[in-house]
């Protein structure tokens, strides 16, 4: 599977094998993301134990996500009440975010 274009800068990205999982990083301003992690091997014969391209497809997948923006929005506004330096009660708005679930 080919990698996206990194989401911050839109640089190309590359695949590093990391002995116990798979990276993807960025090649300009090397943000990473990492794929599934194994236990440390004891021995080479621990190798054959893990499918070693799902581990490796585990890292693209991750690369490859990308969220919809905005992933919140404020949708309603309430009230609190604070005591200011002077003693004086004090009313001001709270804007409270909800998900979108798409």
């Amino acid at each position: 599977m080919k990698l996206r274009p990194c989401p911050f800068c839109g640089s190309e990205a590359e695949l590093i094998d990391n002995r116990l999982s798979w990276h993807v990083r960025c090649t300009k301003c090397r943000v990473v993301v990492i794929g599934t992690k194994v236990a440390e091997l004891e021995s080479e014969a621990d190798v054959e134990l893990y499918d070693w391209n799902t581990i490796k497809q585990s890292a693209i997948d991750r690369w490859n996500t990308r969220f919809e923006f905005p992933l919140f929005t404020f949708t309603r506004s309430s009230s609190a009440i604070y005591q200011d330096k002077d003693g004086v009660m004090r009313e001001y708005a709270i804007d409270e975010p909800r998900i979108i679930n798409k």
